[in-house]
């Protein structure tokens, strides 16, 4: 074979790969298989398609706040899924949002795994483009193929039209039922002498989940973070202690999509220990920020 054959046959190679590329994931847009398409898919819970194009929200390796920029025709595809969900017909119609995540990600979100961060993130975006936040559910689903080969992962956000009975009632039940668990059990957050970093263990991330389920849905509502110390140091020296403290969960909160404007944070200083503060166990347990909802 010639040197001019063989790179004849080498291009035609590429363009058979390129377009069978391109065919296959329009054929997979045009079937309903939003997953192998990565793309913005909207199918209404008659099958009707409301909107699909290959763009999509897209985040890199283990992260869960968005790679920019976000395209266009993701924020097009919003547009469609509110004028849906604005319609008297559709009142029942919620949108079931899943992230995806491979399981050699690191997860350093407040939420249990980096496909709920990731579905969160999505939600967060979604809100701010004019999406009843009642109308929206989190769900996360891990890959089953572990094989990342860039930085870059298109399109590990999926969403799915569904209909409910009673929507409101449905809601009002589950935000009461929230409210009444922290209540009950509020998330505390324990403190070394030097706070660096938060670290959570999954029944904290899924609490926090709910939290921001909850703040989500009702705008007044509000997060209060109370700062505490042991009782080393004057009380003006610990009441500045527990608000730095308060400030860093804060900030924390923030960082994993909870607005700065739903977050009160005060401090008690020594007071209300748990706690012994004659003992190095009983101070580290002092050591601490309870949040609970308002």
């Amino acid at each position: 074979m010639s040197k001019q054959t063989s790179y004849v046959f080498g291009m035609l190679v590429v363009i058979i790969l390129c377009s069978w590329g391109a065919w296959s994931k329009c054929c997979a847009l045009e079937s309903g298989d939003d997953t192998l398409a990565n793309g913005f898919y909207l199918k209404a819970p008659d099958q009707t398609v409301i909107y699909a194009h290959k763009d999509n929200f897209n985040f890199r390796h283990s992260q869960f706040t968005l790679a920019p920029p976000v395209s266009i025709h993701v924020d097009r595809g919003i547009d469609s899924l509110r004028y849906y969900l604005n319609n008297p017909e559709h009142k029942n119609d919620i949108v079931a949002i899943t992230g995806y995540y491979y399981a050699s990600e690191k997860n350093t979100s407040a939420l249990s795994n980096l496909g709920l961060a990731r579905a969160n993130t999505a939600k967060n975006y979604l809100i701010n483009k004019g999406v009843p936040p009642q109308k929206l559910d989190t769900t996360a689903t891990m890959y089953t193929s572990d094989i990342v080969i860039e930085e870059l992962i298109y399109g590990p956000v999926s969403y799915r039209l569904i209909t409910t009975d009673n929507t409101a009632k449905r809601e009002t039940a589950r935000l009461a039922a929230i409210k009444a668990e922290i209540a009950a059990s509020p998330l505390v957050l324990q403190f070394e002498s030097s706070e660096a970093q938060i670290d959570l263990s999954q029944i904290q991330q899924q609490k926090v989940n709910k939290i921001k389920n909850y703040l989500e849905a009702l705008p007044d509502s509000r997060l209060q973070i109370t700062g505490f110390t042991d009782n080393t140091g004057s009380r003006v020296t610990n009441i500045a202690l527990g608000l730095n403290r308060a400030n860093f969960a804060k900030t924390y909160f923030i960082n994993n999509g909870i607005k700065a404007s739903q977050i009160d944070t005060y401090s008690k200083g020594a007071e209300n220990p748990i706690a012994s503060n004659q003992t190095a166990e009983g101070r580290a347990k002092n050591r601490r920020c309870i949040i609970t909802l308002n």
